[in-house]
């Protein structure tokens, strides 16, 4: 019995830090505030990493995140 207490906290735990693990999926299109026109080449980063992207001719991207609470930088 405590064998399979002890596997079954074991596993628990275990999903818990795959579960952390996993990546969220960002997406979104960039603007001009001044026209509303797509923007194209704007390169976004997240914050304190390397990690980041670009958005495409008509100025949607796509992003693989850590966590919610990761900031997104945008450049032009």
């Amino acid at each position: 019995m405590n064998k399979f207490l002890i596997a079954g906290i074991v596993l628990f735990f275990g999903s818990l830090f795959d579960i952390s693990a996993q990546e969220l999926q960002v997406s979104g299109k960039v603007v001009s505030a001044k026209d509303g026109t797509d923007l194209p080449g704007v390169n976004i980063q997240i914050k304190g990493t390397s990690r980041g992207t670009i958005t495409n001719g008509v100025g949607t991207f796509e992003l693989l995140v850590r966590s919610p609470a990761d900031t997104l930088i945008f450049s032009f």
